[in-house]
């Protein structure tokens, strides 16, 4: 499970789960900015969807 979960964040940031410390140090800067943005697109994703529920439920 946790493995899942490393390999979907490092997928989100461009690189693979096969070697240790695969972001190295002058990458941070772009890999928390594609991890921040991935959170900021997930939270637009939820509120349409629970816009959309509240919709349905409301028809």
């Amino acid at each position: 499970m946790l493995r899942d979960l490393a390999q979907y964040l490092l997928g989100l940031v461009g690189k693979r789960l096969d070697t240790r410390g695969v972001i190295l140090h002058d990458e941070l800067p772009c890999a928390i900015s594609r991890l921040e943005a991935a959170i900021s697109d997930d939270k637009k994703a939820e509120i349409a969807l629970e816009s959309l529920q509240y919709f349905h439920e409301r028809g």
